[in-house]
């Protein structure tokens, strides 16, 4: 099941927000200067390669998904 996470996304790295709408579910994104801060669900295979990213600890594991 897909956790939720909160991750700060740093400049340049336009290709990590790209994968989380491609393989995630993004609930919010907002660009600012330190980056794209990004709440969204991932499975468990995509959380070990933005898990260096995880500003907030992930929540609960969402069911029925």
């Amino acid at each position: 099941p897909p956790v939720e996470v909160a991750l700060l996304v740093p400049p340049g790295r336009e290709d990590v927000v790209a994968r989380l709408y491609r393989e995630g579910e993004v609930l919010a994104a907002e660009p600012g200067e330190r980056g794209t801060f990004v709440r969204a669900r991932v499975g468990e295979r995509l959380l070990p390669e933005v898990r260096e990213l995880v500003v907030e600890p992930a929540r609960a594991r969402v069911r029925g998904r």
